[in-house]
Protein backbone atom coordinates (compact mmCIF):
# COMPACT_ATOMS: atom_id res chain seq x y z
CA UNK A 1 0.00 0.00 0.00
CA UNK A 2 1.50 3.24 -1.51
CA UNK A 3 0.05 6.38 0.83
CA UNK A 4 0.64 10.18 -0.05
CA UNK A 5 3.77 9.87 1.81
CA UNK A 6 5.29 7.33 -0.41
CA UNK A 7 6.11 10.32 -2.63
CA UNK A 8 8.72 11.79 -0.09
CA UNK A 9 11.00 8.87 -1.42
CA UNK A 10 11.46 10.51 -4.61
CA UNK A 11 14.58 11.53 -5.17
CA UNK A 12 16.47 9.62 -3.03
CA UNK A 13 19.53 8.19 -4.98
CA UNK A 14 21.01 4.28 -5.13
CA UNK A 15 23.15 3.25 -2.94
CA UNK A 16 25.88 2.64 -5.68
CA UNK A 17 28.91 4.31 -3.79
CA UNK A 18 28.17 1.60 -0.81
CA UNK A 19 28.88 -2.02 -0.69
CA UNK A 20 27.58 -4.65 1.69
CA UNK A 21 30.35 -6.33 3.86
CA UNK A 22 28.63 -8.71 6.10
CA UNK A 23 24.98 -8.81 7.83
CA UNK A 24 25.77 -7.31 12.07
CA UNK A 25 22.22 -7.81 12.84
CA UNK A 26 18.46 -7.44 12.91
CA UNK A 27 16.77 -4.17 13.50
CA UNK A 28 13.10 -3.82 13.68
CA UNK A 29 12.45 -2.96 9.58
CA UNK A 30 15.16 -5.11 8.33
CA UNK A 31 18.64 -6.37 8.36
CA UNK A 32 21.62 -4.35 9.57
CA UNK A 33 24.94 -4.37 7.42
CA UNK A 34 28.23 -3.53 7.87
CA UNK A 35 29.29 -1.12 4.57
CA UNK A 36 32.00 0.01 3.42
CA UNK A 37 32.57 2.91 0.94
CA UNK A 38 34.18 1.93 -2.21
CA UNK A 39 35.99 5.52 -2.70
CA UNK A 40 37.13 6.26 0.76
CA UNK A 41 37.60 2.69 2.25
CA UNK A 42 35.49 3.68 5.25
CA UNK A 43 33.53 1.31 7.06
CA UNK A 44 29.56 2.24 8.40
CA UNK A 45 26.54 0.62 8.92
CA UNK A 46 23.35 0.58 6.86
CA UNK A 47 20.21 -0.52 7.97
CA UNK A 48 18.35 -2.54 4.93
CA UNK A 49 14.83 -2.28 4.42
CA UNK A 50 13.07 -4.32 2.34
CA UNK A 51 9.24 -3.53 0.66
CA UNK A 52 9.95 -0.09 1.78
CA UNK A 53 6.98 1.71 0.27
CA UNK A 54 4.69 -0.97 2.58
CA UNK A 55 6.79 1.13 5.74
CA UNK A 56 7.29 4.69 4.74
CA UNK A 57 5.00 6.29 7.22
CA UNK A 58 7.09 4.53 9.72
CA UNK A 59 10.24 5.22 8.38
CA UNK A 60 10.25 9.22 7.06
CA UNK A 61 10.22 10.03 11.13
CA UNK A 62 13.47 8.55 11.61
CA UNK A 63 15.05 9.85 8.54
CA UNK A 64 13.55 13.30 9.67
CA UNK A 65 15.84 12.48 13.15
CA UNK A 66 18.86 11.06 11.63
CA UNK A 67 19.29 14.27 9.93
CA UNK A 68 18.46 16.81 11.93
CA UNK A 69 20.28 15.48 14.96
CA UNK A 70 23.32 13.33 13.35
CA UNK A 71 25.83 16.40 14.77
CA UNK A 72 24.40 15.26 18.10
CA UNK A 73 27.43 13.21 20.33
CA UNK A 74 24.60 10.32 21.65
CA UNK A 75 23.14 9.91 18.13
CA UNK A 76 24.99 8.28 15.13
CA UNK A 77 25.95 10.59 12.14
CA UNK A 78 24.29 9.69 9.27
CA UNK A 79 25.63 9.67 5.80
CA UNK A 80 22.00 9.34 4.26
CA UNK A 81 19.54 6.98 2.93
CA UNK A 82 19.71 5.81 -0.48
CA UNK A 83 17.04 3.67 -2.65
CA UNK A 84 17.68 0.80 -4.53
CA UNK A 85 15.44 -0.20 -6.79
CA UNK A 86 15.51 -3.96 -8.06
CA UNK A 87 12.66 -5.39 -10.93
CA UNK A 88 12.42 -8.21 -9.67
CA UNK A 89 11.91 -7.42 -5.80
CA UNK A 90 10.41 -4.55 -3.77
CA UNK A 91 12.48 -2.00 -3.75
CA UNK A 92 14.91 -1.27 -0.70
CA UNK A 93 16.08 1.37 1.34
CA UNK A 94 19.42 1.86 3.09
CA UNK A 95 20.24 3.85 5.88
CA UNK A 96 23.64 4.55 6.12
CA UNK A 97 24.84 5.57 9.67
CA UNK A 98 28.39 5.40 11.50
CA UNK A 99 29.89 2.27 12.98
Amino acid sequence: MMGKRADSLEGYESPLEWELVESIGEGTYGEVYKVRNIHSGEMAAAKVIDSVHEKVDEILPEIEVLKKHSSHPNIAGFYGAFIKKDPRKQDQLWLVMEV
